[in-house]
């Protein structure tokens, strides 16, 4: 449980794959943290809205791309609410370009008094992500084509976090799961 004294922001930071949702889930669990997902918001729209039920999401395409900044756009107001709300989240998403991590953090001025950020780096080997990438298009019959995305645009867009871009960065590593617990359990008391 969170202090209730004090609002936290928790931004996952890495590639599809990488254990982001697992460790995530395991953080909204023990502390009771709102966790928002992209990937929740997408498969509502698409479960909800006419237009959207008949479209692959896993592909790139106009359509989709008009999706992704509708889900940006509601995961935003979201943030700005839970965050005027005095409500700590963790948002369970990529966030791997700068520009994305700076827009989401800055939706902290809508908090009535400070609030502590929190970057979780999944820092994973690349030939684990690849395996795991792999994996998952063989599950979806090859048509998600999750590898080739990372390797033709995601990759390039990965760009570096910078020590002051959050109160703290943790960096997880898939083995150190109860060390990065323990770790928000010191910072969130």
């Amino acid at each position: 449980m969170t202090n209730s004294n004090k609002q936290f922001l928790i931004l996952m930071y890495w590639h599809i794959g990488s254990w982001k949702t697992t460790l995530a889930q395991k953080i909204e669990n023990k502390f009771n943290i709102n966790r928002i997902n992209n990937d929740s918001i997408r498969i509502w729209m698409k479960n909800n809205i006419s237009c959207y039920k008949e479209i692959d999401i896993s592909h790139r395409t106009e359509i989709t791309t008009h999706m992704n900044q509708s889900v940006r756009d509601i995961r935003d107001s979201i943030i700005k609410d839970l965050i005027s709300f005095w409500q700590s989240i963790i948002l369970d998403s990529g966030n791997i370009r700068k520009i994305t991590r700076t827009r989401i953090l800055d939706l902290k001025k809508y908090a009535t008094k400070q609030i502590e950020t929190i970057i979780i780096k999944c820092n994973i080997k690349e030939y684990i992500l690849l395996n795991r990438l792999e994996e998952r298009d063989i599950e979806t019959d090859n048509t998600t084509k999750r590898k080739e995305f990372y390797l033709t645009k995601k990759k390039f867009e990965m760009e570096n976090l910078k020590e002051n871009e959050a109160d703290h960065i943790l960096e997880f590593t898939q083995n150190n799961t109860q060390e990065i617990l323990s770790k928000l359990e010191s910072i969130l008391q």
